[in-house]
């Protein structure tokens, strides 16, 4: 695990005073998917590379998971990485861009983090490198 994907998902900076309670939404979230695919923790953790102990940290929120393990358990469970992430943290249906901000401070820059998840997931599921350059520079064009 890179620590860039690890500095890209800490959200501690963004939302230090719901730090904890992301966690423990996004561990409820995992154990829901789990249970519902009938999976074990070890099965899951087996899946992330990382023992059935650790990811059983993540179910509780004890534990941070890495944006590389959101990506991985997104592709397993074939959903988009923001579909695994707390309310909080994403749009809430009915309300603008500016009353989502407000309700949940810091809700631009996360949604941010969903999109730059979402981006990564999708790349890293084309198979052709040949691809991959053309989307990069597509990318670089539209960027300028």
């Amino acid at each position: 695990m890179s620590s860039q994907s690890k500095a890209l998902f800490s959200m501690s900076d963004q939302f230090p005073e719901a730090d904890e309670s992301i966690d423990v939404e996004l561990g409820k979230r995992l154990k829901a998917l789990r249970v519902q695919s009938g999976k074990t923790q070890a099965d899951i953790a087996a899946v992330l590379g990382v023992s059935p102990q650790q990811y059983q940290k993540y179910e509780k929120g004890s534990s941070k998971c890495s944006l590389e393990s959101l990506v991985r358990l997104a592709a397993h469970y074939k959903q988009p990485v923001a579909s695994l992430l707390p309310d909080s943290l994403g749009a809430k249906s009915g309300m603008s861009e500016s009353e989502d901000a407000f309700v949940a401070p810091g809700a631009a820059v996360a949604d941010e983090a969903h999109l730059i998840a979402e981006v990564t997931a999708l790349f890293i599921r084309i198979g052709s490198k040949e691809t991959r350059r053309k989307l990069i520079a597509l990318l670089s064009e539209i960027s300028q």
